[in-house]
C-alpha cells in the first residue's frame, strides 16, 4: 500500500480512519515519523492497528518533534501497546492530543498513564473513554492532576466501577479543588448520585 506513503512524504494531514489498515501500515507510517516528516495530525481510529503497530508508533514518538494530535481509538490496543505509548510520550514533548478510546487496556494501562502524565508535560487533551479503567486506576489519574495542570480536557467516561460509594466522584470532586488548569472533564456513565453531584457541585465553586 503506497497511497498512504505518499500522503505523508508530501506532507499532508493524512485522515486514515476506517481504512483497514493493519499494524503493517502502521509500522510503515511510523518509521516515516521517525524520519521527522512534517506530520502534526494523525487519525488511526477504527483500523487494526493493534499492539504491533501502537509499539511502532510509541517509538516514533520518541524522536518526533512535529505530530500534535494522535488517534487511536477503537484500534483493538492492549496494556502492552499503551505502555509503548507511555515510553514515547515520557520523550515527547510537543504531542497535544491523544485518542485511547474504545481500547480495552484496564487497569494497567490506566496507571502507566497516569505515571506518565507526571513526567510529561506537554499533553492538553486526553480521551480514554471506554477503556475499562477501575476505581485504582482513576484514582491514580487523580491523585496526578492534583499537580499536574496542563492537561486542559480529559473523558475518562464509562469506566469499570466496582463500588457503589461514589468513591472516584468524591476523588475527581478533591482534585477540581485543587487543579485550576482543567476546562473540561467528562464523567459519563460513573454512576454520579446525589453525594457525588453535590461534591462536583461544591468543589466547581471553588474551581
Amino acid at each position: 500500500k503506497q497511497w498512504y506513503q505518499r500522503r505523508v512524504r508530501g506532507g499532508n494531514l493524512p485522515e486514515f480512519k476506517y481504512n483497514r489498515l493493519d499494524h503493517n501500515d502502521a509500522i510503515a507510517i511510523a518509521r516515516e515519523l521517525s524520519e521527522d516528516f512534517i506530520i502534526s495530525d494523525l487519525n488511526f481510529s477504527f483500523n487494526n492497528i493493534e499492539n504491533t503497530g501502537a509499539i511502532a508508533l510509541g517509538k516514533s514518538l520518541q524522536d518526533n518533534k512535529f505530530l500534535e494530535s494522535l488517534n487511536l481509538s477503537m484500534c483493538d490496543i492492549d496494556v502492552k501497546g499503551v505502555e509503548a505509548i507511555c515510553t514515547g510520550l515520557q520523550m515527547n514533548d510537543n504531542l497535544k492530543k491523544l485518542n485511547l478510546k474504545g481500547n480495552k487496556f484496564g487497569r494497567q494501562g490506566g496507571i502507566l498513564l497516569s505515571a506518565t502524565l507526571q513526567v510529561n508535560a506537554t499533553l492538553r487533551e486526553l480521551n480514554i473513554a471506554d477503556t475499562d479503567q477501575t476505581n485504582e486506576s482513576l484514582i491514580a489519574l487523580t491523585t496526578v492532576l492534583h499537580h499536574n495542570t496542563t492537561i486542559k480536557k480529559l473523558d475518562v467516561s464509562n469506566p469499570l466501577l466496582v463500588s457503589e460509594q461514589e468513591e472516584t466522584t468524591i476523588h475527581f470532586s478533591k482534585m477540581l479543588r485543587v487543579n485550576y488548569g482543567l476546562t473540561e472533564l467528562r464523567l459519563c456513565k460513573h454512576g454520579i448520585m446525589d453525594l457525588g453531584a453535590s461534591q462536583l457541585a461544591e468543589a466547581l465553586c471553588d474551581n
